[in-house]
């Protein structure tokens, strides 16, 4: 726990892990709490990958259809990275994510999960500007 008022400098300074948990402020409480995330050394989870992943569900029967590592933590490998958000789905059949820490959007089939592509978010900024 971190008095609200030390927050911010205690959040700037160079950090151990604690910098990859997450902290929320519990509402007429003069403190925040930080709960950090377990990563080791190497700054990966210290759990087996796949880290985080992409899963599609059959509505009707609540069984999984297909689940996909999203993102990676490990460049060149499929480790799938932590997941933020949640994907877009298209009339059309495509699934659109950018949920992952690898900073992609990547488009997937609804129907078998083959992935169509991938694209840098700093380059899909680029093209709105």
């Amino acid at each position: 726990m971190i008095p609200r008022d030390q927050y911010g400098a205690e959040h700037k300074k160079p950090q151990d892990n604690r910098i990859y948990g997450s902290s929320e402020i519990r509402k007429g409480l003069p403190t925040r709490s930080i709960a950090p995330s377990f990563f080791s050394p190497s700054k990966t989870p210290c759990n087996t990958p796949p880290w985080g992943t992409t899963e599609a569900v059959d509505l009707f029967t609540g069984k999984p259809v297909w689940d996909v590592p999203l993102g990676t933590l490990v460049p060149g490998r499929q480790t799938g990275s932590i997941n933020l958000g949640g994907p877009m789905i298209t009339a059309g059949g495509l699934v659109f994510t950018s949920a992952g820490m690898d900073l992609y959007l990547h488009a997937f089939d609804i129907e078998t999960a083959k992935r169509f592509g991938s694209i840098s978010c700093r380059r899909v900024a680029r093209l709105l500007r």
